[in-house]
């Protein structure tokens, strides 16, 4: 429907997004109301889950929408990658998910095409909903042209079978987010579109269980749940989903800690947090959170150390009263004499012993903390030396930038941009940043400039509609031919276009030009019996060329017109030749 294009608010001196209507579609209303109502539904919603929108508008029958540029990579991409998340990390995206549908909700907003390619991750963690391309204002039916709009894969069973939507229908999609992100796959598929929005309609969802071991039972009945065909047994809201979410304990199966079950308000009510438990989740599919536990070892020693003495002097509370009477009455000790002295010394000997055992005993905790304390050093000082930081290359040209960050142990990915600013060639933006850590090996993404983004016009015009079309498309530009009479360029040719050739313009954005298709027929006027002089001004007044001839003519006066070619009233092409026949006698 659309292309998007990586773009540089040269205002704010920001990168942004920019997508444009494909061509195709720039003339189909449907298509252009589709396109409006995603910048107004998503305008509608300031949340820190979706995708901001900064401008709308467009020109020469193009429309386009500025949105804010989101780096990182799409769920569908992440599980692609790397296959199956955590039951942790799968929540929290999903809690993500969910903020931003019950943002548009409580706005009276559907969004109808919940995909795990419309969830994009951000490089700090943070989830962004994206694409209100067929949302709706409210419930609605979706048969009001024949057409079921939606992506067959996530179609809810009422979206399936052409039926009204509302919030619950989101709320199902998100299911089948959910069951992609846990299982690696999704819950229906078949040879076509039509087959798997039939399974959707008809047929019950497997449990993730059946295709992931290990998954919390809890987790896994919340997802069939979501999937349920009837909307009244699915979930009611996507703050009931996701708060059923945060009370699973997903630490058990999934072998992480459990997630604060206040995740979901927190979220909503801070998108701080929202990234620092993204950056969680990052560690721990990365493996990163393996550097922290050293750290977890002190903790736990230190923990011990706390515990351990505290109990010894306990127990020397308990047993010190004791010394003075070992259970016995400190009155008869004194009356007994030498028994009572011997009572008195074998505590005496009790006291030095416990003395003795309690010295042993904090000099093996100490001993234990100290090593701890070694060891969480070392380990930091490890991971440390691991980590590096990134060095500047924006404006650096791609090979240098890529030989600079290769040198320092790091790989490289690129993708293509365009830049007012940023010469072909160019790196114009990294992340991540200059100065972040990152340990060797790990990627830093380059975006390289392909050239401007306003380029000058070419200019087409004495081209052939395919030499211009050719040169259009090569500088990211729309082609439209038109057709235009013209008794002055051959046919075949462009007589004109618009824009002009040189002015800046939006790559993406639609170039008219115009093919001569020859000078235009005109009708051929009536000369016949007009003398020859102004039988001749007639026709070249209308745009014909005359050739004159003669003919004996009798019963016409000398000098007048006896008859032409082509004939009267007849259509010829401006410019061509009529013939006419004087009398001569």
């Amino acid at each position: 429907m659309a292309e998007v294009f990586l773009a540089e608010d040269t205002t704010l001196g920001r990168l942004v997004a920019v997508k444009v209507l494909r061509e195709r579609f720039a003339d189909d209303e449907q298509f252009v109301a589709r396109f409006h109502r995603e910048a107004r539904a998503a305008a509608a919603l300031n949340h820190p889950n979706v995708v901001a929108i900064h401008d709308r508008g467009g020109s020469a029958g193009t429309s386009y929408i500025v949105m804010e540029y989101v780096p990182g990579e799409t769920v569908k991409e992440r599980v692609q990658r790397t296959g199956p998340l955590s039951p942790l990390a799968a929540r929290d995206v999903e809690l993500g998910l969910l903020a931003a549908l019950q943002a548009a909700h409580e706005r009276g907003i559907v969004h109808r095409d919940v995909t795990a390619q419309n969830v994009l991750l951000t490089g700090d963690g943070l989830v962004k909903v994206a694409d209100f391309g067929i949302a709706h204002f409210g419930a609605s039916a979706l048969t009001s042209t024949g057409m079921v709009m939606g992506t067959s894969r996530y179609l809810s069973p009422e979206q399936a079978r052409g039926g009204p939507t509302d919030g619950r229908s989101d709320l199902y999609a998100a299911g089948v987010v959910l069951f992609e992100m846990l299982t690696g796959r999704l819950p229906f598929d078949g040879d076509n579109d039509f087959a798997i929005a039939a399974q959707h309609a008809y047929e019950q969802a497997p449990a993730p269980s059946d295709f992931a071991g290990g998954l919390p039972p809890e987790l896994d009945a919340i997802v069939v749940r979501a999937l349920r065909k009837d909307p009244a047994e699915r979930f009611q809201s996507a703050a009931e989903f996701a708060a059923a979410l945060t009370a699973v304990d997903v630490g058990a199966a999934g072998g992480t800690a459990v997630a604060d079950p206040r995740i979901f308000d927190a979220r909503d009510a801070d998108p701080d947090h929202a990234d620092l438990r993204g950056a969680d989740i990052r560690e721990a599919d990365n493996g990163e959170a393996a550097a922290a536990a050293p750290a977890r070892v002190v903790a736990a020693a230190a923990a011990a150390t706390i515990v351990a003495p505290a109990a010894s002097t306990a127990a020397t509370q308990v047993v010190a009263p004791g010394a003075h009477g070992v259970g016995d009455d400190p009155r008869r000790a004194h009356a007994d004499g030498d028994g009572s002295t011997t009572r008195r010394a074998r505590v005496s000997d009790g006291d030095s012993a416990t003395r003795r055992r309690r010295r042993r005993v904090a000099l093996l905790v100490g001993l234990v903390v100290l090593a701890a304390a070694i060891a969480g050093v070392v380990a930091y000082r490890v991971y440390a030396s691991r980590a590096l930081a990134v060095p500047a290359v924006v404006g650096m040209g791609a090979r240098q930038a890529a030989h600079v960050l290769r040198d320092k142990g790091f790989s490289v990915g690129s993708t293509g941009g365009y830049s007012d600013t940023v010469a072909r060639g160019a790196v114009m933006a990294q992340k991540p940043a200059a100065g972040a850590a990152l340990k060797k090996g790990q990627r830093v993404r380059l975006v390289v400039s392909r050239g401007l983004l306003h380029p000058a016009v070419v200019s087409v015009v004495g081209k052939t509609s395919s030499e211009a079309a050719a040169a259009l498309r090569a500088e990211s530009f729309v082609p439209r031919a038109l057709s235009q009479h013209s008794p002055a360029v051959a046919p075949g040719l462009v007589i004109r276009q618009r824009p002009a050739a040189g002015s800046p313009l939006l790559r993406g954005r639609r170039v008219r030009y115009w093919v001569s298709s020859g000078p235009p027929k005109v009708s051929v006027p009536d000369v016949v019996g007009a003398g020859e002089g102004g039988a001749t001004d007639t026709l070249k007044a209308a745009g014909f060329s005359v050739a004159v001839d003669t003919t004996v003519g009798f019963g016409h006066f000398p000098g007048d017109v006896v008859k032409q070619d082509p004939s009267a009233g007849s259509r010829a092409l401006q410019g061509s030749q009529v013939t006419i026949w004087v009398a001569l006698l």
